[in-house]
């Protein structure tokens, strides 16, 4: 994280999370004095602390991204605020599986999306212990964990419609896209990716399970573990239908 300073008191987001957020997690009757983190994320995400409270909120601004248009930003902050919702409502709010309560969200703040902060060490910070300091064991265990929380998604949320991969083979064309445009991936090198592809498709068990959601941004910075099987899942939520 990067301290940036402390939020003024004359900001609208500083009223904002004082008489609108605070209240929700039982703070009132103070005036909070915000230090303000820039946290590292696809999008422009904030740890805002009140130094007088100890009180610690995320904030995640979906209109700070020049080539998002005000339509585009107010779609995703609302999505992804859903998404928490749902989550949450099929269960995700205790040991071992638990998602970020999301506190509320404003469109006229450049679409903030505010949540609880939760305390956890990140997937990322496993991984580069096990490739410096050898704990490979401990990284397995994160590892096992993680599958048991996506494997719960997805049996929570299965339906009793197959799958029909033509779908991932589209969104699988448009992330190979992205790779070759972006200068990630050569043109041979992707070929190998499009044959492994219509192998897949031709396989009958790639179209004999059922349904359900994914996680669609499982990044290193979006999960969280605790001690034994906990995982946190925060920042961002972003589930797309129709996957095996």
């Amino acid at each position: 994280m990067n301290y940036l300073g402390h939020l003024p008191h004359n900001d609208p987001l500083y009223g904002y999370l004082r008489y609108d957020i605070l209240p929700q997690i039982g703070v009132n009757g103070i005036s909070p004095n915000f230090r303000v983190y820039r946290i590292q994320a696809s999008n422009h995400v904030y740890l805002y602390e009140d130094r007088r409270s100890r009180t610690r909120l995320i904030g995640k601004f979906f209109g700070d991204i020049s080539d998002r248009s005000p339509q585009t930003a107010f779609r995703r902050m609302e999505r992804e605020f859903n998404n928490l919702n749902y989550l949450r409502g099929i269960g995700f709010t205790g040991y071992p599986h638990y998602i970020a309560r999301p506190l509320s969200r404003n469109a006229s703040l450049n679409c903030i999306l505010v949540e609880e902060f939760c305390y956890g060490t990140p997937l990322n910070d496993s991984i580069l212990k096990s490739i410096w300091k050898g704990e490979r064991e401990a990284f397995f265990r994160k590892l096992t964990a993680l599958a048991y929380f996506l494997a719960t998604l997805h049996n929570r949320t299965a339906t009793g419609d197959r799958v029909d991969f033509n779908w991932d083979c589209s969104y699988f064309d448009r992330v190979m896209d992205q790779l070759k445009n972006w200068g990630h991936m050569g043109w041979d090198e992707a070929q190998e990716f499009y044959r492994l592809k219509d192998r897949w498709r031709e396989r009958g068990f790639m179209w004999e399970d059922n349904q359900v959601l994914v996680h669609g941004d499982v990044t290193p910075t979006n999960i969280l573990f605790g001690d034994g099987l906990w995982v946190i899942g925060v920042l961002s939520v972003s589930l797309h239908e129709i996957r095996w």
